[in-house]
Parts: C-alpha cells; structure tokens; sequence
C-alpha cells in the first residue's frame, strides 16, 4: 500500500506532457506485443498443420507406390524410391504384422528414438526421446504382396528453429518497438500539446506586454482549435472590458474634475474678498452648493453605470428646466475658473421662460464639455457662447 500511495503521489508532479508520452507508450508497446503474441501463435500453429499435412502426402504415396507391388521382394526393393520420396530429418518404415521392420528409410533420425507398431487404423503422435520434437504417423495396408502398416517419422527440428528465429526477430523488433513507442508518444503528445503551449507562451507575452496578444490559429477544426479560439475570444472580451473600465475611469476624472475646480475657484474667490462682500459671498455659496449637488448626482449616476443590469432598468425621470439661468450659471462659473486670462461672451437672447424637458444635470453637463473643450482648444482666449444658443435652440 505504502509502495502504491508513493507512486501516486510521485504521479501527481508528472508533468501532462510526460504522462502522454508514458501512456501513449505503453498502449502502443501493449499493442505491438499482442500482436506479435497472436502473430507468432498463428505462424507456430500454421507450419505445425503444413508439416502434418507434407507428412500425410507422403503417407499417401508411399502407399499408393506399394499397392502396385505383387510380391514381398517387389517390397523390399522398393528402398530407392522411397529415398527418393524421403526428406530431411524423416524416417519411413514399413512395418510386418508382427510388428519388424521390413524396410527402413532415415535421413538423421535414429531407428532407437521410435520403436515400431503395428496398427489397425490410423494413428497420429507427438513424441520427444530425445528433446526434439517428433511427428509419428502410422496407417494401416493390406495388399497382395503383404499386411503391415506404414511408419513415418518427421523431426521438426527445422521448424522449431524458424520458430525460434522468428520469436528471436519478434524479440528484437519487441525491444525496438519499445524505443519507437516512446518516440513516438514523445511526438505524439508534441502534437497534442502544441496548442496548449502555444496559449502558456501567449499568457506569458500577455502578462509582459499587454491584452493585445492572441493565440495562433490555424485552419484545422478540431478541439485544440476550438479551444484556442474561445481563448482568443476570452482575452478580446477582457480587453474590451479593461478599454471600457479605462474608459470609464479617464470618464469619471474628466466629469469629476469641472465641479471640483469650480467649486475650488469660489473658494478661493470667497477666501480673498469674499469674506468682505456680502453679495459675492452669497453668490459663490451658491453656485457652490449647486456644484455640489451636481457632484452628488453625477457620482450617484456613475454608480449606476457600473451596475449594467441596474442602469438597464433605471427609469430616466426628466424635468422640465429653464435654459437661461442655467447657461448664467455655467458660464459665471467658468469665469470664476479662468479668471481675466480668459474672455468670455454670453449673448443670450433667449426669453427668461424658455425650457426644455431632460435631466438638469444632463444639460449642465452638455454646457461644461462644451466650454471645457473651448477653454482647451482657444488660441486666442476668447469664447463666444451665442453659437452655443443658437444650436441648443435649433
């Protein structure tokens, strides 16, 4: 147990790519040897029936040859051909129904290592005296000339020498297969990984240099691709949200920063002289005050940006406002901000009455990007706010 848990313990540091290999190995060594396994049983198996099956042949022509013989000394002299019929590591005899040798014919089998049988029906045996291996046939004959039986005797000591060349080749190409194997589960899991270490390397050039990297894609459609292509997608949507949040960020500073400067600009006009004027005191709380609540909004409806699914079912409650104390407002405002360096024009020939039906705080907010744009971009430091009203109004 203690054997097992160290080596699934060991296991769990492996990398993927070892584990591939290993695996992809083994299955590959498991088959080729099972393979070989059933492939050496068939060829064993099929040269033990060809052998049988040679053996039988010449049963079949030795008796045949004799069944056209008359007497015993037609037999007996019969020994030339059956040399000529024999084959290497093969003994045939001819056997009286006594059971003595009338005829033998051996090619390095020796008449002790088998004993002679008569038989009344055919008979097939196995036998190893001597360590190889022996194929005995022995099939019954009755003809004019006598009554005995045939006797063939085959060593399979060639075939089982080719059965042991071909084990030994197996072996060898066993051991090479081994080296293939991990070759090739080393490949293997090359090709399989391939995109994963691709996406490894495109985290890291992300992590160095920035979102704006994105995993290779190729023109296979399979899973690895797939996979690298809802990566892909995955960094450009975290992209668009880091631009959106950036965005949202440079927003919010640019949006906060107009009130605040205002508000910091009547403070400090109410720090220098203010104190003393009762009437520019006033005023300056005021458009203070007014700044400040507009900050109070417009914090409030940053809040609700960033919850998407609350600023979706926000209901927008518009007001109907005046314009022109509004555009007094912004402007005096501005010219709190920029002080005499600035020179700015209101010609507002509008009527004290009219309105337009939105958010107050929406308007300002117009009015302020409008005038900051042109405090920003004046060459001349003058700005004329009739065009303004005349564009608002149509």
């Amino acid at each position: 147990m203690k054997y097992f848990e160290k080596v699934k313990k060991a296991s769990k540091n492996v990398t993927i790519k070892w584990k591939l290999t290993i695996w992809t190995a083994l299955l590959m060594c498991v088959l080729f040897f099972s393979y070989n396994l059933l492939q050496y049983y068939v060829i064993q198996n099929w040269i033990v029936d060809h052998e049988k099956e040679s053996v039988r042949k010449k049963m079949d022509e030795v008796i045949a040859y004799l069944q056209q013989t008359e007497t015993m000394d037609d037999v007996i002299q019969s020994e030339n051909y059956i040399k000529v019929l024999n084959e290497k590591y093969q003994m045939i005899r001819i056997i009286s129904d006594e059971g003595t040798p009338l005829l033998t014919v051996s090619d390095k089998v020796s008449q002790s290592w088998v004993k002679p049988k008569f038989v009344h029906k055919e008979e097939y045996v196995e036998v190893s005296p001597t360590g190889d291996q022996l194929i005995v046939i022995r099939k019954p004959i009755d003809i004019a000339a006598f009554k005995g039986s045939i006797e063939i005797i085959r060593n399979t000591e060639n075939f089982e020498s080719l059965i042991n060349k071909i084990f030994s080749l197996m072996l060898a190409a066993g051991i090479i297969a081994v080296f293939l194997s991990f070759w090739g589960g080393r490949f293997i899991s090359f090709l399989l990984l391939r995109p994963i270490n691709s996406m490894v390397k495109t985290m890291k050039r992300i992590k160095e240099n920035g979102l704006n990297e994105r995993v290779p894609i190729k023109d296979h459609h399979d899973e690895m691709t797939e996979l690298a292509a809802m990566f892909n997608d995955l960094i450009e949507d975290l992209e668009k949200s880091f631009s959106k949040q950036q965005q949202f960020v440079e927003d919010a500073s640019h949006e906060l920063k107009t009130p605040l400067t205002i508000i910091h600009g009547h403070l400090s006009l109410i720090n220098r002289w203010g104190k003393d004027d009762p009437k520019v005191l006033e005023r300056s709380i005021s458009l203070s005050l007014n700044e400040t609540e507009r900050l109070i909004h417009l914090v409030s409806e940053l809040l609700v940006l960033t919850r998407v699914e609350d600023y979706k079912q926000a209901h927008l409650s518009f007001e109907e406002i005046k314009i022109r104390p509004v555009i007094e407002n912004i402007v005096e405002n501005f010219r709190t901000i920029c002080g005499a360096e600035f020179h700015i024009k209101a010609d507002l020939n509008i009527e004290e009455t009219l309105s337009v039906k939105m958010l107050k705080s929406h308007f300002e907010q117009i009015l302020i990007i409008l005038l900051d744009n042109a405090v920003k971009y004046s060459k001349e430091k003058k700005i004329f706010l009739y065009m303004l009203i005349v564009i608002l109004i149509n």
